[in-house]
């Protein structure tokens, strides 16, 4: 791989592993709420909508 690629695969990596991050929290959240209420399935869905849009956003104001 060419030295000057380097940087943009660096920052690659960095947005993807930023992105899976919050969408893995968003869920495990929203997971960890459905449990106690008892409609799992639901605010699993919705943690993993706001861990994606969370994570969009921090990438948007980060980078963009």
């Amino acid at each position: 791989m060419p030295e000057e690629m380097m940087p943009q695969v660096v920052r690659a990596l960095s947005v993807g592993t930023e992105l899976a991050f919050s969408i893995i929290i968003g869920a495990f959240v929203g997971y960890v709420i459905g449990s106690k209420l008892g409609d799992r399935w639901i605010f699993l869905t919705l943690g993993i909508v706001v861990g994606l849009v969370g994570g969009l956003y921090h990438i948007y104001k980060t980078y963009g």
